[in-house]
């Protein structure tokens, strides 16, 4: 297989991880994807250069290991560069990991607000029922001091059984004996 073709696939599954699913990150994937590209113009071209030294045909010895000594440094290049880019791959996979994480701690962050909110509500609600229940004691309270002076008045006067009472000066109620 060729130097290009090895470039190429590599190039080609790299950018298929890279955009598979990758919304979230743009500025870190356009960077990468430079990264990617600026690599295979690189590959590219060591390739062309490769080539060109080959093409060169058999010169004097000298030239010969010259041109070696520019195979085993195009080799190396060749490496490093594959490294590069499979360091870059896995740089992007943590990325999406990080991102993913953060998009949960989101997720999470939302929902203990909205049920800070629900609580918050509810206590609201309680405090509001709190104040209206405390009203009606009072009122009930007050009601019952009235109802209490009342009986104390009819005791106090000694109205007799069958005695018509006045009650708020309105209505007119009859008492009646229980002993009989």
């Amino acid at each position: 297989m060729s130097l290009h073709a090895v470039v190429d696939s590599n190039n080609g599954r790299l950018r298929r991880r890279i955009f598979a699913g990758q919304a979230n990150n743009d500025v870190s994937l356009d960077a990468a994807e430079q990264t990617l590209r600026t690599i295979a113009a690189l590959l590219v071209t060591l390739d062309e250069a490769r080539r060109t030294a080959q093409g060169v045909g058999t010169v004097s010895a000298a030239v010969q290991q010259a041109l070696e000594a520019i195979f085993a440094d195009l080799n190396t290049t060749v490496r490093f560069a594959t490294g590069f880019a499979a360091e870059t791959e896995t740089q992007i996979e943590r990325i999406r990991a990080v991102t993913s994480g953060m998009v949960d701690t989101a997720a999470m962050a939302d929902s203990a607000a909205q049920r800070a909110q629900q609580a918050s509500a509810a206590t609201q609600q309680q405090i509001t029922s709190l104040g209206e229940l405390t009203a009606a004691s009072e009122h009930l309270s007050a009601v019952a001091a009235r109802l209490t002076e009342t009986a104390r008045r009819l005791h106090v006067n000694g109205a007799a059984a069958g005695a018509q009472v006045v009650v708020r000066g309105t209505a007119v109620a009859e008492s009646s004996d229980r002993s009989k």
